[in-house]
């Protein structure tokens, strides 16, 4: 038909687009890497985002024309959009928006070992009031944590709702999550909870996968990965 382009754009709804300046991770068709890149600019049918980098912070080559998935998180679910490299430059390029935002399940978000000292409390005494308890966290990724805690000091119940603050650099404030699983850690007397974080914001999001991808990138470099 006269007129019409070679490629089908889907707009892109403003409110649920990726934040400019948020982080996305970027999916080739070709590889099963994680790659990240930064949002530039958002269009009705495109995105303007700098070039992807991988776990050690290397720039990753895309292909012109090439189909990717982007994938951010909104509200504490996984956001999907498919999309066509366009406008490569050293700089970045231009994500053409090929089918509508959907609601995906990501089977592992990206992980890492960590070392963290934060601070759980119920979520039902509210933030800053009841008992708040200095926990090691041990695994960390955006979509939840492990963290060691005293059962004694603190009781935790099965699916109970928690807030988990974490001192990471641009995290707005205490993570909403809820208690998934509880194992007793042999030879010490700590429980190793597993946290599943709800309600995450995109800036939530951002600041967490950030840490997650400098500590991946510290553990490759001294060879612990």
């Amino acid at each position: 038909m006269a007129g019409t382009s070679s490629t089908a754009r889907a707009l892109l709804p403003a409110d649920e687009a990726p934040p400019t300046g948020s982080l996305v991770d970027v999916a080739p068709h070709r590889a099963h890497v994680p790659l990240t890149a930064r949002v530039v600019a958002v269009g009705p049918d495109r995105l303007v985002l700098e070039r992807p980098a991988d776990l050690l912070g290397a720039a990753s080559r895309l292909v012109e024309d090439e189909a990717v998935d982007l994938v951010w998180s909104e509200a504490g679910s996984v956001v999907g959009v498919p999309v066509l490299v366009r406008d490569l430059s050293d700089d970045g390029w231009t994500a053409v928006v090929t089918g509508a935002p959907q609601r995906v399940q990501r089977r592992e978000a990206v992980r890492a070992p960590v070392d963290l000292r934060g601070r759980i409390g119920r979520a039902a005494d509210g933030l800053g009031a009841g008992q708040v308890l200095e926990v090691v966290v041990e695994d960390l990724s955006e979509s939840g944590a492990r963290c060691l805690v005293d059962p004694v000091a603190l009781r935790l119940e099965q699916d109970e709702l928690v807030h988990l603050d974490l001192p990471l650099e641009g995290l707005p404030g205490p993570l909403a999550a809820r208690v998934v699983h509880r194992r007793y850690r042999h030879g010490t007397r700590a429980t190793l909870v597993g946290l599943r974080f709800e309600g995450t914001t995109a800036a939530d999001a951002d600041a967490v996968r950030r840490h997650v991808f400098a500590r991946l990138r510290e553990l490759r470099r001294r060879g612990a990965l």
